[in-house]
């Protein structure tokens, strides 16, 4: 609750006329699901316009060594209920080196440290995650994996590359079971496993 106390006072330091709103904001919450999402919503209001919020933690194993997403799901929900809101020229800069994967609109990830970032636009004006927009973006948190001239026909043909699609095409961010969700591959994996 530390953090959420200190984020909530960001704006209001800066209404009084103490301190300017913050330029950065570095993210390290629990990883208990939605504690993520509302920090981030927090710092979102504290940040000055053209700051960047970012964190760490995108792929994260668990206690069993496996996968624990409760941090990328918190970021994607964000990122999807205030998409109209975030910057999505961070990625352009890097883009030629491939250090930063887009992951949706605004939401860029590091290849190098698998940190996160987004950045409020420097002309920002508030569009207002709705409370329909946020509950939509809960039932279903996605990324575009479709960037840099990647495409799902390039990528998830199974036919001309084998079971996993083009293999250039995959890393930890972007796997073929969550870019490719219809390839036959999957759906005749269902299909024998039920």
């Amino acid at each position: 609750t530390t953090s959420v106390n200190a984020l909530k006072l960001f704006p209001l330091l800066e209404e009084w006329g103490v301190g300017p709103l913050p330029q950065v904001i570095y993210l390290d919450s629990a990883h208990a699901e939605g504690e993520v999402f509302l920090e981030l919503s927090l710092a979102w209001e504290a940040i000055a316009p053209g700051g960047i919020i970012w964190g760490d933690d995108w792929i994260l194993p668990d206690h069993n060594n496996e996968p624990d997403a409760s941090v990328q799901r918190d970021v994607l929900k964000f990122a999807k209920a205030y998409e109209q809101e975030l910057d999505d020229t961070l990625g352009k800069v890097a883009e030629g080196l491939r250090t930063l994967g887009r992951i949706r609109h605004g939401l860029y990830i590091s290849y190098q440290s698998f940190q996160w970032f987004i950045r409020k636009p420097l002309n920002y004006e508030r569009t207002g995650g709705s409370s329909t927009i946020v509950a939509e973006a809960f039932e279903q948190p996605d990324m575009d994996c479709w960037n840099s001239g990647w495409t799902a026909e390039i990528c998830c043909d199974t036919e001309m590359h084998g079971p996993n699609g083009r293999e250039d095409c995959w890393d930890l961010v972007y796997t073929f079971a969550r870019c490719c969700p219809n390839s036959k591959t999957l759906e005749s994996l269902s299909i024998t496993s039920r």
